[in-house]
């Protein structure tokens, strides 16, 4: 599996890099498969480092969450899925 927009600063503060850029690299990978640029079948992925979360990477995971659940072109997946060969998930 790969994952497409990672929240932490890893070469700065090491914390949550901040919602306008992660919304920027979410919005760059959903262009990048309507684009034909990337793979429009596999799911995009959120690396998230629950362990190292400080409290604003925590409240944009909710809200992001929250704001996306229920709507019509969003699926969540869990890991059994996430990870199954990319024939088994086309098969869903």
């Amino acid at each position: 599996m790969n994952t497409h927009v990672d929240i932490i600063d890893w070469r700065g503060r090491r914390g949550f890099i901040g919602t306008d850029a992660a919304l920027a690299l979410l919005a760059g990978h959903l262009r990048a498969r309507r684009e034909g640029r990337a793979d429009p079948a596999e799911p995009t992925g959120l690396i998230t480092h629950h362990l190292v979360h400080d409290p604003a990477a925590w409240t944009f995971l909710e809200e992001l969450t929250a704001r996306l659940s229920g709507r019509p072109r969003i699926r969540w997946i869990g890991a059994p899925e996430a990870f199954a060969p990319a024939a088994a998930r086309d098969a869903t």
